[in-house]
């Protein structure tokens, strides 16, 4: 009987420590948790969400790019997942800007994958941008918490024989007006890329030729034009010939 009793209560403590077990929670790698979901003493039941947590290692930031805009990045070839190890990350690297504790910081990353699918709405890709070590703190630069706003600028493949003119220079169907000498000559160019202020274009058309950008009326390919240069010295011969000294009288 006693031996009964001893087994039964071994079994008893076995199942006790079971269930304090099954209490306690860990997580494979480093984290940070941002919502608790429970509280002490609660029961739960099996698949209830009880907090969420993000790694701290690296973190990653989806930058949604249209297709054609795939080509100045060498995505597919060069990007790996580096698992937050800046030593074996060989994506194209990227910078990370935010506005900050009152500043403007940058974080070094690396374009890691794509998401793998075109979003059905806007049908455009989403690249993965991976920052290492985002909470360490460098130089009184502040962690990179998610859900701050930041511009990613990401190193492209280099475009030959380009140059960039403002994007005002550039007009209906890709034509820019150009001044060689005191002509103006309309030329149609071919624009490989637009950002925010400047047009991309490859020519060699404007070697020596002035960019004209602000707005005429009736223009004439071979009409005759005057700059702002030109005026500038007109002006400043009449005023040398106005100015001459005056000379003495004879007799």
């Amino acid at each position: 009987k006693a031996k009964a009793m001893l087994d039964s209560s071994e079994a008893q403590l076995a199942t006790a420590q079971l269930r304090l077990e099954r209490t306690s929670l860990s997580l494979p790698f480093d984290a940070l948790i941002t919502t608790e979901n429970v509280d002490l003493g609660q029961y739960v039941v099996m698949g209830q969400p009880l907090a969420k947590a993000y790694g701290t290692s690296s973190v990653e930031i989806e930058v949604p790019l249209k297709d054609s805009e795939l080509a100045w990045f060498d995505v597919f070839e060069n990007s790996i997942f580096s698992n937050g190890d800046p030593a074996s990350a060989k994506g194209t690297p990227a910078e990370v800007k935010a506005d900050f504790a009152g500043a403007e910081h940058i974080w070094k990353g690396y374009v890691v994958r794509t998401t793998g699918q075109v979003d059905r709405t806007s049908r455009m890709i989403s690249i993965v941008v991976e920052v290492p070590e985002p909470f360490k703190v460098v130089d009184g630069r502040p962690p990179l918490l998610p859900g701050i706003f930041a511009e990613v600028l990401i190193r492209g493949n280099t475009l030959r024989n380009a140059v960039s003119v403002p994007r005002d220079a550039i007009r209906e169907g890709n034509q820019m007006w150009l001044v060689n000498g005191n002509r103006l000559r309309i030329r149609l160019l071919k624009v490989v890329r637009f950002d925010k202020n400047f047009a991309y274009v490859v020519s060699d058309v404007l070697d020596d030729a002035n960019v004209v950008i602000s707005s005429l009326d009736a223009v004439v390919d071979g009409m005759e034009v005057r700059t702002e240069a030109d005026v500038a010295t007109q002006s400043e011969k009449s005023g040398q010939n106005g100015n001459k000294p005056d000379e003495p009288e004879e007799n």
